[in-house]
C-alpha cells in the first residue's frame, strides 16, 4: 500500500494516449491483469511506472501474440508477467484459502448427498418389496374369503390355534 501511494497515478485516458491504444484496451490490460486497478473514490486510476513498462512491449494493443511467438513458448506457458502490490495478493490468497474451503466443504456434502441418495434407493426397494408382499398377502387373503380350494387354506387345527391366540391378552401370547 505505501508503495502505492508514493507512485504516480494516472487516469486510463492518460495511460491510453501514452500507450498509443483505445481506452478499452486499457481496461482490457485491466482485466488481465496486466495493469493494476487503483480506485479513488469513483474514478480508475493506473500506475504511471506500469504505462511506461508497458511502452516496450512488442505485443502492446495486439489481441493474440504472432505464430512466432507461440511456437518459441511452448504449450500452456504465458508470456505476460502480473504485478501485483502486496495487498492485492495477500487479499487474493485469503480468496483462495476460502475458495478452497468452501470447494471441500461442497465435496464433503456432496459425499454425504450421494449416501442419502444411496440410502434412499435402498429403502425405496424395500417398500417396493413389501408393497409386493402386501399384495400376495392380499391376493392369498382374497383367497381364503371367496372359497378357495382346501388345499390353500389352513388346516383347521392351525386356524383354531391363531384363533386362541388373537383372543389372548399381548403379554400371554
Amino acid at each position: 500500500m505505501k508503495g502505492q501511494k508514493t507512485e504516480q497515478k494516472i487516469t486510463i485516458n492518460s495511460a491510453a494516449q501514452i500507450l498509443g491504444v483505445s481506452t478499452k484496451s486499457i481496461q482490457r490490460y485491466l482485466a488481465k491483469g496486466r495493469l493494476t486497478r487503483i480506485k479513488e473514490g469513483t474514478r480508475t486510476l493506473v500506475l504511471l511506472a506500469e504505462v511506461k513498462a508497458m511502452e516496450d512491449d512488442p505485443l502492446l494493443g495486439q489481441g493474440h501474440p504472432s505464430a512466432g511467438s507461440e511456437k518459441s513458448l511452448g504449450m500452456g506457458q504465458l508470456r505476460d508477467t502480473v504485478t501485483l502490490g502486496r495487498e492485492r495478493y495477500e487479499k487474493m490468497l485469503l480468496e483462495l484459502g476460502e475458495l478452497r474451503k468452501q470447494n471441500q466443504f461442497f465435496l464433503e456434502f456432496k459425499g454425504m448427498l450421494q449416501s442419502k441418495e444411496e440410502a434412499l434407493r435402498n429403502l425405496e426397494r424395500e417398500v417396493e418389496l413389501l408393497g409386493e408382499r402386501v399384495r400376495v398377502l392380499e391376493m392369498k387373503r382374497q383367497k381364503e374369503h371367496t372359497g378357495a380350494p382346501e388345499e390353500v387354506q389352513e388346516p383347521a387345527s392351525r386356524r383354531g390355534q391363531a384363533k386362541a391366540k388373537q383372543n389372548k391378552p399381548w403379554w400371554q401370547v
